[in-house]
């Protein structure tokens, strides 16, 4: 009886000691589980940003850079429209004089409005590469810092994972119910039946039939 009893304390602290490594494992899986989900949405920003700026530079035209550039250098030339034109503000010197006038003032316009097209085509290239480069430029900051974002989230994981432990209560548990199986194991072991030998313990000694010699 004694020994089916430690039998199955043994199996009960066997069963403590599995359930305590399981749930363990599973808590660490878990950990690292949370991490690589946070590493996937990182990755995931990286892509999504990758892509558009991929997808801007194969649409990416001088048009805008152009457009600003001429709206620029015709804010600064039409500024300057009056001065280069104050010597043809008079009227009434001469008919011939006021309409050469009006033609020089046309002229002076259209000249100015063509050349800051002409000035606004030969810079948009030059532009549109430079914001482009801006683009890039940011991209790669944000893809390193999203790197070192994900680093420190490996690094994290890791030193979670590394600090789970299994539960004490339940292996001091198992440990306790493993040291009783093993002194009913124990006792089984002793003469078959579990009673004392009559021969044991005498005068701090253990004795054996034979030390008495034949009676």
């Amino acid at each position: 009886m004694a020994a089916v009893i430690g039998m199955v304390l043994a199996g009960i602290a066997a069963a403590a000691s599995a359930y305590n490594t399981d749930q363990t494992a599973k808590h660490a899986d878990h950990v690292a589980a949370d991490g690589i989900r946070r590493n996937s949405a990182l990755q995931e920003d990286t892509n999504k940003r990758l892509n558009k700026t991929i997808s801007d530079a194969r649409k990416s035209t001088p048009d805008d850079e152009r457009k600003t550039a001429q709206a620029q250098y015709l804010q600064t030339v039409r500024s300057q429209l009056g001065q280069a034109n104050s010597g043809l503000a008079a009227k009434g010197l001469s008919s011939q004089f006021d309409q050469l006038a009006g033609q020089e003032a046309g002229q002076t316009k259209d000249f100015g409005d063509t050349l800051s097209g002409l000035m606004a085509r030969m810079d948009a290239p030059v532009l549109q590469r430079q914001r482009e480069g801006n683009t890039y430029g940011n991209l790669g900051m944000d893809m390193t810092r999203i790197g070192s974002d994900m680093s420190g989230n490996d690094f994290l994981t890791r030193l979670r994972a590394s600090n789970v432990r299994r539960n004490p209560w339940i292996d001091l548990a198992a440990s306790s119910i493993n040291g009783a199986a093993s002194n009913y194991g124990g006792g089984s072991s002793g003469g078959g039946s579990g009673a004392a030998s009559p021969y044991s313990n005498y005068g701090g000694a253990t004795y054996s039939a034979n030390n008495y010699g034949p009676g």
